[in-house]
């Protein structure tokens, strides 16, 4: 084999080298960065479905101690639109936490969205 074939087989190596290497690492970090985003989601669900139920204890207290209807129903309501700002910072604190060009690859934009994605994966992964 001459110095050229040799020189020109070697470059080629550590292009290939270079190239899988790219390939692998970037397929590792989405998975990564994929893996993340949904244990966040699951830590979000949490939080989100312990403040529901602490809503409903609230309310049936205040049921139990004779408050009025109207104040239980505008303390629901401002309650409602807390939760829902909430889960849009939630689901935008996740998104902004991933790189810009890894982003897109989130399949998911309102909390409803989210939530239908992380129940279908946790039921295909036997969770």
């Amino acid at each position: 084999m001459d110095f050229w074939t040799a020189l020109f087989l070697f470059f080629s190596g550590v292009l290939a080298q270079r190239l899988g290497s790219y390939l692998f690492l970037s397929g590792k970090r989405i998975l990564f960065f994929n893996d993340s985003a949904f244990a966040g989601l699951r830590i979000f669900k949490f939080v989100n479905d312990a403040v529901e139920e602490v809503n409903k204890l609230k309310y049936e207290q205040m049921e139990k101690a004779n408050a009025p209807e109207e104040k239980i129903a505008k303390e629901k309501k401002e309650d409602e639109k807390m939760l829902t700002l909430w889960r849009s910072i939630a689901v935008a604190g996740i998104k902004n936490m991933l790189p810009l060009k890894l982003r897109p690859l989130l399949k998911f934009n309102t909390w409803e969205e989210a939530m239908r994605l992380l129940i279908k994966r946790d039921l295909s992964q036997g969770k």
